[in-house]
C-alpha cells in the first residue's frame, strides 16, 4: 500500500516537473525574443491544460463530399478507394491514430454525398440514409459500394462554379437520426471548382455569381459547420480555379463568431497550384497516343463483340473529356500479330474490328505494339493498353521488348511507359501478365471477369490517371495525413 502511494507520488512529481519544464520553456523564449517557439510554447501549455483522460472508445464521424460534375471523371475511379484505404479498421488515418492513442479504440462512421450544380435540378444530390436511420453507417464496405455506383458516371455542371455552398450546408444540416452524433465531426469536401460568387477573375463563368438561390452565404454555411462543431477538410484538385473559394471559406470559418478557439479550414490540394487538371501528372487527359493490344484468338469467339464495344467506350469517354487531338492504334493477336489501325485521330478511329481466331502468343504482339509506340509523334505521349484471356510460352520475350521501349522512354523524357495489361477472363495466366506490365514501373495488372467487367475497366482508364494506383496513394496521402492530424490535435485539446 506504502508502495504503491509512494509511486502515485512520483507520477504526480513527474507531471509537475515536465509542466514547470514547458513554462520555463516558455518565458525563455520570451525573454529571447522569439516569438515563434513562444507561441508553440504556449500553444502546447494550452493544449495540455485542457487534456483529459481519453475514453477506452471514440467514434468520429467523417462525411466526404463529392463533386459528381463532368470535369471530376478523371479522378472519380480513384476516390472510392481512396475513402476506403482512409477509413478501414487497417487504413492510413486508423493507423495514425492507433499510434498516437494505443489506449483507445476508434470506431468510423462514414457518410458519402455526390453533388452536381443548381441547374441539374432533381440529380444536384446523391445521398442514402441507412437501415440504421442515418446518413452515416459504421459499415464501410456498404458505404463504398454506394460511392462507387453514384461515381460511375460523371456529368452535369455547365458553367465554372459548382454549388459547393449548397453541398456543404445540405450535409452540416442534417437531422436524421443519428446523424452528426459523434464527438468528433469531420467533413471532407472532393472538388475541381469554386464555389458561385467565388470564381478566379480570370474564370468568370458563373450563373449563379450575384446570389444562390436559397440566398446561402458562405458566413452563413461556415456557421451551420461551427455550431455542429464539423471541421472541413477542403480537398481541390483544381487549385487555380479554387484558391479564391478556399480563401473565402478559410477566413469565415476563422472569423466567425462561432469559432472562439479560432479553428481552421484545412485546404489540401491534391495536384501543385502551378500543374493544370489534366496534365501530365494528373491524368491521362494530355494529348496520348493509345495503343491497343487485343487478343483475337480463337478462345475470344464467344467474347469478341464484347471486347470490342469496351474499345468503343474507351474511346467514346476520352471525346467526353474533349481529348480530341489523341490518336488511336490497334494491334490485334493470335500466334501471328497484325496492326489493324495506325496512329489514327480519335474522331475517324474505326469502330468495328474483326477477327482472325487463331492461337495464342505474345512475342509477335510486342514487337508491333512497340514498333508503333515508337512512331509516335513528338506531340503526343504513348499508352499501351494490352489484353489477353490466356497464356503463352513467350511471355518473356514480350517482357523484354516492352521494357526496351521503356527503357527508350524514359531516356527521351525521364518518364516511364504507361502500360495497362489487362487479364480477362478466369483462363488468363496473370503470372505471364504480371511479367510484360513489369518492364515498366508505370505498367499494371488489371482483372475482368467478362466483357462488362472489361468494359468498365477500359472506361477506367480512359477517364483516370497515368497509373491510377498512384493516384489513389497520393490522394490517400494528403488527406489521411491531415485528417490524422486534426484529430491527434482534437483529442489533446479534449
Amino acid at each position: 500500500m506504502y508502495s504503491a502511494h509512494c509511486l502515485a507520488m512520483y507520477d504526480d512529481l513527474q507531471v509537475a516537473t515536465e509542466k514547470d519544464a514547458r513554462t520555463h520553456k516558455f518565458f525563455d523564449a520570451l525573454l529571447l525574443g522569439d516569438m515563434a517557439k513562444a507561441e508553440t510554447e504556449f500553444k502546447d501549455i494550452y493544449l495540455s491544460m485542457k487534456s483529459s483522460p481519453l475514453s477506452r472508445k471514440a467514434e468520429i464521424d467523417i462525411a466526404f463530399l463529392v463533386d459528381l460534375t463532368g470535369s471530376m471523371g478523371p479522378y472519380a475511379p480513384t476516390i472510392s478507394s481512396m475513402i476506403k484505404a482512409l477509413v478501414e479498421k487497417q487504413g492510413a488515418v486508423m493507423e495514425k491514430l492507433t499510434t498516437n492513442f494505443p489506449e483507445t479504440e476508434f470506431t468510423f462512421r462514414v457518410a458519402v454525398m455526390g453533388f452536381r450544380d443548381i441547374d441539374d435540378q432533381d440529380r444536384q444530390f446523391k445521398e442514402v440514409v441507412w437501415d440504421s436511420g442515418s446518413h452515416f453507417s459504421e459499415d464501410v464496405d456498404e458505404v463504398i459500394r454506394f460511392s462507387s455506383s453514384m461515381m460511375w458516371y460523371t456529368s452535369g455542371g455547365g458553367d465554372i462554379a459548382e454549388d459547393l455552398l449548397g453541398a456543404i450546408s445540405r450535409s452540416a444540416c442534417w437531422d436524421a437520426a443519428g446523424d452528426w452524433a459523434s464527438p468528433m465531426r469531420f467533413m471532407v469536401v472532393l472538388t475541381d471548382a469554386p464555389a458561385h460568387g467565388l470564381t478566379n477573375d480570370a474564370r468568370p463563368s458563373d450563373n449563379y455569381a450575384a446570389r444562390h438561390p436559397l440566398s446561402i452565404t458562405p458566413c452563413s454555411v461556415m456557421g451551420e459547420l461551427l455550431s455542429k462543431n464539423i471541421d472541413l477538410f477542403f480537398c481541390s484538385f483544381d487549385p487555380h480555379a479554387t484558391s479564391k473559394t478556399e480563401e473565402e471559406l478559410c477566413h469565415q470559418y476563422a472569423a466567425h463568431t462561432n469559432n472562439p478557439d479560432q479553428r481552421q479550414v484545412s485546404v489540401i490540394p491534391l495536384l501543385e497550384s502551378d500543374q493544370p487538371a489534366g496534365s501530365r501528372n494528373s491524368g491521362i487527359s494530355a494529348i496520348r497516343h493509345i495503343i491497343f493490344v487485343l487478343d483475337e484468338s480463337g478462345s475470344m469467339k464467344n467474347e469478341w463483340n464484347g471486347v470490342v464495344n469496351a474499345y468503343n467506350n474507351f474511346i467514346a469517354r476520352r471525346q467526353q473529356h474533349q481529348c480530341d487531338s489523341d490518336l488511336i492504334s490497334v494491334v490485334q493477336f493470335d500466334e501471328t500479330a497484325r496492326i489493324t489501325v495506325q496512329h489514327c485521330p480519335i474522331e475517324s478511329t474505326p469502330r468495328q474490328l474483326s477477327q482472325q481466331k487463331g492461337r495464342t502468343q505474345f512475342h509477335p504482339a510486342a514487337i508491333e505494339a512497340c514498333s508503333v509506340a515508337r512512331a509516335t509523334p513528338v506531340s503526343h505521349v504513348p499508352l499501351v493498353v494490352f489484353m489477353s484471356d490466356g497464356g503463352a510460352n513467350d511471355s518473356s520475350a514480350a517482357s523484354q521488348e516492352f521494357s526496351s521501349l521503356n527503357s527508350e522512354i524514359r531516356g527521351r523524357t525521364g518518364n516511364d511507359l504507361e502500360l495497362y495489361v489487362i487479364a480477362f477472363g478466369q483462363r488468363a495466366n496473370t503470372a505471364q501478365l504480371q511479367l510484360i506490365a513489369n518492364s515498366s514501373s508505370n505498367g499494371t495488372v488489371r482483372s475482368s471477369s467478362d466483357t462488362n467487367d472489361l468494359s468498365k475497366v477500359f472506361v477506367e482508364i480512359a477517364g483516370g490517371g497515368a497509373v491510377v494506383d498512384v493516384l489513389e496513394a497520393e490522394i490517400g496521402k494528403r488527406v489521411s495525413e491531415a485528417v490524422s492530424d486534426k484529430l491527434t490535435m482534437e483529442f489533446k485539446r479534449r
